[in-house]
């Protein structure tokens, strides 16, 4: 380490090292595989690392191709926090990593880690066996490998593997440190957690041995979901006629959901000078979190202050929507989601909508809009129901 020290002094005074970027390792190891290279113990790694910790740019060049760029998390680190970082003293990049990772914990971002390692080099190629809880092997299933930062997702450069008449997955690439393995089987999903240890070798022979995949419970991963959101596509009427397609009254998008065992609940309340506004999302999941087995999602505004913008005196909604009875389906962008479609949605579904307007023009006096009901057997527009836990 001690000559990373230099490196990246060279690095802050210069903005580079020698010639390349260190923010591009694929400038700096050129000509090296990862494969068959141990990355994190070349010269010049650290001060990569670092750079890469510094810099904003969202993409990085491919080690093993150059001219394609992938993208990566920017964390922006200040020189003042990477000299810190170097202040304490690390003696090995081992040790170096894990001072990072304390940094970007701190900073909220420790999920960032195991993709920005991965991009630069600190990558494994390993091997596992699937299983089912029963220990049975998992044939022939297709295994994509999934770094989650935030709401965001990243695949490592060769993302999908399929495992074979045992269970086995063929010679893959891994990130380090916690990440998960997508698996599907029969169009359903389902991601497992999986721990590479970082402090070994890059190019050391990696196997995971026994990976359990239980299809039959989503609740764990429901857990770690705080936001939801309904779609719900169909031909709705009111008094005054259709609502219009891009109506989203019974469409909650909420965030901060909140899990007690399989119950949910989040509620979004705000009030200003002119109005109070409260929606309320509550329900519950089967046991093993492959149902919605009841939703209920309520909105209630009041205002009662003249809005001379809209010629509105005074307004008050209320909105209801239970849904009960829907099954997981897949897995969307990260987002779990139990859908329907056709007449059925009709039999799981119960809406109530009202919106009371007293107008400023005594012409239009006080209006009343009511739902009064939905097309369930069109085929003009086919109903549509689908539940995100995001």
């Amino acid at each position: 380490m001690t000559e990373e020290y230099a490196h990246f002094s060279e690095y802050f005074l210069t903005g580079s090292l020698g010639a390349a970027d260190p923010a591009e390792p694929a400038q700096l190891f050129h000509g090296m595989n990862p494969k068959s290279a141990d990355y994190p113990s070349r010269e010049g790694f650290a001060c990569s690392f670092l750079a890469r910790l510094h810099t904003t740019d969202p993409t990085v060049r491919k080690l093993t191709d150059p001219g394609t760029k992938l993208p990566i998390p920017v964390v922006g680190a200040s020189f003042t926090d990477l000299i810190g970082i170097l202040a304490q003293g690390p003696v090995s990049m081992n040790r170096l990593r894990a001072l990072v990772e304390d940094y970007l914990t701190t900073k909220g971002n420790a999920d960032m880690l195991p993709v920005i390692l991965e991009r630069i080099g600190w990558r494994y190629m390993g091997t596992g066996r699937l299983v089912d809880p029963d220990g049975d092997p998992l044939r022939n299933v297709t295994v994509r490998k999934v770094a989650k930062v935030g709401g965001k997702e990243y695949y490592p450069t060769s993302a999908l593997t399929t495992t074979d008449d045992k269970g086995k997955l063929g010679t893959t690439h891994f990130f380090p440190g916690s990440t998960y393995l997508r698996v599907y089987q029969d169009g359903d999903s389902v991601d497992v957690p999986i721990y590479v240890n970082p402090d070994l070798a890059t190019d050391a022979d990696l196997d995971l041995g026994d990976i359990t995949v239980d299809f039959s419970n989503l609740l764990r991963e429901l857990h770690e979901k705080d936001g939801i959101s309904v779609t719900l596509n169909a031909e709705h009427m009111t008094n005054y006629g259709p609502m219009y397609e891009s109506d989203t009254t019974f469409e909650p998008d909420m965030s901060g959901v909140i899990w007690n065992g399989t119950a949910f609940d989040v509620v979004q309340n705000s009030t200003g000078s002119t109005y109070t506004s409260e929606k309320h999302v509550t329900g519950s999941v089967s046991a093993d979190g492959r149902s919605v087995e009841s939703f209920t999602y309520t909105y209630r505004f009041r205002s009662n202050t003249p809005n001379p913008s809209n010629g509105i005196l005074r307004e008050e909604v209320d909105v209801s929507v239970t849904i009960g009875d829907v099954a997981y389906t897949d897995t969307v962008f990260g987002s779990l989601r139990y859908r329907m479609d056709g007449p059925q949605v009709g039999n799981h579904v119960v809406l109530s909508y009202r919106r009371l307007v007293e107008w400023e023009d005594p012409g239009l006096g006080t209006t009343v809009t009511e739902y009064t009901g939905t097309d369930w057997n069109s085929t003009t527009t086919v109903p549509e129901l689908a539940i995100y836990f995001d």
